[in-house]
């Protein structure tokens, strides 16, 4: 796992450099990814498989205080096609950014406790290997007009949204 800033160097560099457009994208006002924790790369194949960014939060006793917002997640993103762990748990974003329906390899999207509004994308469901899809406890206003895309998760173990509107959806059942 690329753990410290020199083991980053280990990860492929055109994932570094997707990295790094990621990270100007994002207000992290206690400079808190300046280790990197929290990105893991293969170690063999050097590829970006894991941004937790959760890692980087901090706790107290009755809240996550959020650590960074993400005020326009780039499509730089897109070059890490290994990444399987994506979890932002706790951050702050604006709109769930339709480019998270295009990492096929995604087994684990955490989104819980963050900021995000409107509606889930619904290319969500392109993630047919996803086993983890949590997006509970946001205070704000997510909804969903349909969940037609749910059914297409085959590999899916955890769904949670329980705190997504729901009552938009026609053809809930």
């Amino acid at each position: 796992m690329c753990l410290k800033n020199a083991t980053l160097i280990s990860c492929i560099e055109k994932e570094r450099q997707a990295l790094l457009k990621f990270k100007d994208s994002l207000e992290d006002p206690s400079n808190r990814l300046v280790s990197w924790k929290g990105v893991g790369c293969d170690a063999i194949t050097g590829h970006v498989t894991k941004l937790d960014l959760l890692a980087c939060s901090l706790f107290t006793s009755d809240s996550i205080i959020p650590q960074f917002e993400a005020l326009d997640v780039t499509s730089s993103l897109l070059e890490l096609e290994h990444l399987n762990h994506l979890d932002l748990n706790g951050n702050q974003g604006s709109q769930i950014p339709e480019l998270f329906g295009s990492f096929k390899k995604l087994k684990h999207l955490n989104l819980s406790y963050s900021s995000f509004s409107g509606k889930v994308p619904e290319n969500l469901g392109n993630l047919t290997d996803l086993r983890v899809l949590d997006l509970s406890m946001d205070c704000t206003s997510l909804y969903a007009d349909h969940i037609d895309w749910v059914s297409q998760l085959s590999s899916l173990q955890h769904l949670d949204m329980s705190i997504v509107d729901l009552a938009k959806v026609f053809n809930l059942i």
